[in-house]
Order: structure tokens, then sequence, then C-alpha cells
């Protein structure tokens, strides 16, 4: 990779990124800062209620059979054979709690009134030009998300 790609890959993922939704906690009245607490919280709990119960596993093994090709060329024969492969047999290692966790933190942020969103990402035209976190508004079709290094500001534009 060259040292001009690498700034071009960059800005291609920050364009895809942008265009993706943001998923977010709402709560009609709740801040940002809050939701990120409360997220934090939750997640706690969680850790504390459902442990991580670490597993292996190890991918399925699959083989392809040895293959001979030939090919004439005047009277002679000439023969190849390509070995077979294995392929597969990797070990990793996976949470099996992990689901289960994630189901306490829904539970427990749906208890403090709290609902998961998907909203687009602002566009530059409807963020305004102070973001200040004054209390998720109530959502509309043409609401939108700012993430912040606070917590996801939901924007609704006027």
């Amino acid at each position: 990779m060259t040292q001009t790609s690498k700034p071009l890959i960059a800005a291609a993922l920050l364009l895809v990124s942008a265009c993706a939704p943001v998923e977010t906690w709402y709560k009609a009245g709740g801040t940002a800062g809050q939701s990120t607490a409360d997220l934090t919280a939750c997640r706690v709990q969680a850790v504390r209620t459902v442990p991580a119960n670490t597993q292996i596993g190890v991918t399925p093994i699959r083989s392809t059979p040895p293959r001979t090709q030939c090919y004439g060329k005047g009277d002679k024969l000439r023969c190849h054979t390509v070995p077979g492969r294995i392929y597969g047999g990797q070990r990793y290692s996976y949470d099996a709690n992990a689901p289960l966790r994630d189901d306490v933190v829904t539970q427990c942020m749906a208890r403090l009134g709290y609902r998961p969103v998907s909203l687009p990402a602002c566009r530059a035209s409807q963020k305004p030009a102070v973001l200040v976190d004054r209390g998720m508004p109530p959502l509309t079709p043409d609401s939108c998300a700012v993430p912040t290094r606070g917590g996801t500001v939901i924007v609704t534009p006027s």
C-alpha cells in the first residue's frame, strides 16, 4: 500500500461511516451525558451479574483431494499432480455469556426509561452551529444523531 493511498482509504471509510445509522439509547428529556453514564452503570451491573464464560472453539476442517493434470505435447504425455490442501482447524475463543450480558444491559436501560433507536447521522446542514446537550428532543422523521465524546446528541431540526 502506498503512502498516497492510505489517506484515500481513510477518507473513504469516514464517508461510509458518516452514512451509517447511529445506534443509541433514547429517553425523552434525557441528556447524552446521562445516557452514557446510565449505559456504563448498566454494563457494570451486567458484568457483575453475568461474568465472562470464555470457551474455545475450532473452525471446521475441510480438505481438497490431490488432483493430477495431464497434457500431451506431440507423442509425449506430461502429468503434474497438485497436492490436496487442508483448510480450517483454527482455534478461537468466545464469551458464551455475551448474549445474556447484552440482554441484562437492555433490560437495565429499559428500567431506566431508555429504548434503543437507530437514527441517521446528521448532515452538515442539520447540525447546529454550537452543539449543546440540552436534552433529548421528541423524535420526528427528521431527527438525526451526532456522536460526540460525551455521548450521542440527538437533533430534531425545526
